[in-house]
């Protein structure tokens, strides 16, 4: 079952600037990696070094069988983060992706409203960069999967579990399993993981 860790999550998000679709008509000019529709650009700096954490999804899209005759939805999501040392174009240091192919239902892949989040937890100057995302394919109230990845100098740490959601005077999901980097992580911030996948599990928008 989902322990129960409570922890401010908004008192330690030390990253909350945007620039969508509102303010930037071409959100993913001078980034040649950037693929789908991009959802958001957060500058953070670390170490010095200016970054631009940028997150996109693709539409949703459809595809056929061999026969022609059985429709599946797609989805693929996406996140990236480049270094601007004033070379151009930035440099890419990692990527994210991940996917739903061949639903036959309907493909739910989207970034949790939680994130992004840029953070300097354990006060190393490194800086934490947060992104949680769901993942599904089915037509009822199932639970989604749920990923929360933490990335420190490009090293990926994760949580993966499912959502909660509450059917018939039952709670279904809310499991999750720390992956062995996570758990290798200082105090504060798996303890700031645990609680973050417990908001988005329970705060899905679905």
């Amino acid at each position: 079952m989902l322990k129960k860790l409570i922890i401010p999550i908004c008192a330690l998000m030390l990253s909350s600037s945007y620039a969508g679709f509102a303010t930037d008509a071409h959100p993913a000019q001078g980034y040649p990696e950037v693929k789908g529709n991009v959802v958001s650009k957060t500058p953070y700096t670390a170490n010095g070094i200016n970054h631009m954490l940028i997150l996109s999804l693709s539409d949703l899209y459809n595809t056929r069988d061999e026969t022609g005759e059985m429709i599946f939805t797609n989805r693929e999501i996406y996140a990236y983060d480049y270094s601007n040392d004033g070379a151009i174009p930035p440099t890419l240091d990692y990527k994210m992706y991940d996917y739903v192919h061949q639903c036959e239902t309907f493909a739910r892949l989207e970034f949790s409203n939680d994130i992004p989040l840029i953070t300097d937890l354990d006060n190393d100057g490194q800086k934490e960069v947060w992104i949680a995302y769901y993942q599904g394919c089915h037509g009822d109230v199932s639970p989604d999967t749920l990923k929360v990845f933490m990335y420190e100098n490009g090293k990926k740490h994760a949580i993966r579990g499912h959502t909660s959601v509450f059917v018939d005077g039952m709670f279904y999901g809310g499991d999750y399993k720390v992956d062995a980097a996570m758990q290798k992580t200082p105090k504060p911030i798996y303890n700031f993981a645990l609680s973050l996948f417990n908001r988005c599990a329970h705060n899905s928008p679905k």
